[in-house]
């Protein structure tokens, strides 16, 4: 299989243009690939069926810039083809990031009034009023954000609130939280979401086309690196059609 990483020898050679961080040329390189046939020109294709994740991760520094790129073409033309270019991430521990980690809900911040043990489905805490249902919890929360990404989070979502004769509130879950934090403990509201980072998706045409898109920095939208993200797998997957591509690799640019 084709794939490089980043070697002290080529990025001296590359000089500002960086190196190449990993190339996908091969039907090897993609985890999964019942979906996925490769024609004696190398063209890799997709049946659009599930989803192709590289067999490979690389280690991703916010600071550099990252340019995925390809060239693709939808294989049918009578059908409207988005392509979705995405990534799996994970921290430093090899935990994986998900948006229910990173996507705090302004204005839910609270604390709880009452200690909460694993097997509880309830919650009071002091404030609920701006919590809606579908909605997960984060515990052991810091005010600056700091804490982000932050695994301390409810294995279900928010069921029902309800206000207490108190003044505190009562929150239901959908299942118990499987976490264990003292009265006082700092909490908020967070997305319950999808795994995915995305990096670009575009509508294909039936000729190729080259496919680009940088992602550095860190946030919560298309082109960050979600916080606390060390280590990335590259995912492509396409709802409506087949797809046919080449050249996928990814870059750092700059020095």
């Amino acid at each position: 299989m084709k794939k490089t990483l980043i070697l002290a020898m080529a990025s001296l050679a590359l000089g500002a243009f960086g190196g190449t961080l990993l190339e996908c040329p091969e039907k090897g390189d993609w985890k999964d690939s019942r979906e996925l046939t490769q024609k004696e020109d190398d063209t890799l294709v997709f049946t659009g069926k599930g989803e192709l994740h590289s067999t490979e991760r690389f280690a991703v520094d916010p600071a550099k810039t990252i340019r995925f790129s390809g060239e693709f073409r939808k294989n049918n033309p009578s059908e409207k083809v988005m392509l979705f270019v995405a990534f799996w991430c994970w921290d430093k521990n090899n935990r994986q990031i998900t948006p229910r980690n990173i996507s705090p809900v302004a204005g839910t911040e609270s604390e709880l009034a009452a200690p909460v043990k694993k097997t509880d489905r309830t919650v009071t805490v002091r404030d609920a009023s701006r919590l809606k249902p579908g909605m997960a919890m984060a515990f052991a929360v810091a005010d600056d954000k700091s804490d982000l990404p932050n695994f301390n989070i409810s294995s279900g979502t928010v069921a029902k609130t309800e206000k207490n004769a108190d003044g505190s509130w009562l929150v239901t879950f959908s299942t118990p939280v499987h976490l264990e934090f003292p009265a006082g403990t700092g909490v908020r509201a967070h997305q319950n979401s999808g795994g995915y980072l995305y990096a670009v998706l575009p509508f294909l045409t039936d000729s190729f086309r080259t496919v680009a898109a940088n992602v550095s920095g860190t946030g919560n939208a298309i082109g960050k690196w979600w916080p606390g993200t060390a280590k990335a797998e590259l995912v492509l997957f396409a709802r409506t059609g087949a797809v046919s591509f080449k050249n996928v690799k990814l870059e750092t640019l700059g020095k």
